[in-house]
């Protein structure tokens, strides 16, 4: 069960609206839909507020539904998002509903969402549908720079260079990698990656940076845009000269 989804509807409906609040200036303006109190008698929790691009958007019910199905695909069409989602609801259990989109949440979005009450439970006109409102966070990225040490221990002349770079939320891991690169004398240097499952933690090893007899620098740049992040920037790594054994500052402009 997605960590997003609450029990209590009305730490739901207050989350929600903190939530919009809190990020209003740096979306356009939508407004919360206004929620009838009295669909607490039937719906106990739903997802709100800033949610992962990889969470899925559930509805809890507050009695058993008797044609629940669990782990089983819904026929029914239950859900409409606005932005579009494409995608199928689930039984999680006898009162759990959840939505999966076809494609992962779009980052940084406001969604405004319809559950159609009625397909699952008998309900006057006045709660047929249930309007609500989440959304997702906007992705970030932050560079960590850890230090340069020889790959050789018997050859001083190459080096590598690790440090970290983590994301805001979930991001693809082929797309991190289109967001560094470094080069030395314009020649493009190869970086080794290892992410973590979560997608938040993404370490990398700069590799074969040369050490000459003449001071060397590394140009290290990076760009959010493949992520869907606005955040980019650059640094350049001082690489000391092979008569220079003082490696313990490296000096970073």
């Amino acid at each position: 069960m997605s960590k997003y989804f609450h029990n209590s509807f009305k730490v739901l409906f207050t989350a929600l609206i903190l939530s919009l609040i809190v990020t209003s200036c740096n979306q356009s303006k939508k407004e919360a839909p206004v929620i009838d109190s009295g669909f607490t008698n039937y719906i106990s929790g739903f997802t709100s507020g800033v949610i992962s691009v990889n969470d899925n958007i559930q509805i809890r019910l507050m009695e058993e539904a008797s044609e629940a199905k669990p782990c089983e695909i819904i026929d029914e069409e239950l859900f409409s998002f606005s932005p579009k989602l494409k995608g199928n609801a689930w039984w999680l259990d006898n009162r759990t509903i959840e939505f999966r989109a076809q494609d992962r949440l779009k980052a940084g979005t406001v969604y405004n969402a319809k559950f159609f009450l009625s397909e699952v439970k008998e309900v006057s006109s006045r709660f047929k549908t249930f309007e609500f409102q989440f959304q997702t966070m906007k992705q970030a990225l932050f560079v960590n720079f850890e230090g340069l040490k020889s790959m050789n221990e018997e050859d001083f002349r190459w080096q590598q260079f690790t440090g970290n770079l983590k994301t805001a939320d979930f991001a693809e891991f082929t797309q991190v990698e289109k967001t560094l690169n470094a080069r030395q004398n314009k020649n493009e240097l190869k970086i080794k990656w290892s992410h973590t499952e979560d997608g938040l933690n993404h370490a990398f090893v700069i590799d074969s940076i040369l050490r000459t007899e003449e001071k060397q620098q590394v140009d290290i740049q990076w760009d959010g845009k493949a992520i869907g992040a606005e955040d980019k920037g650059q640094e350049l790594l001082k690489i000391p000269s092979l008569s220079d054994f003082n490696l313990m500052n490296i000096e970073m402009n």
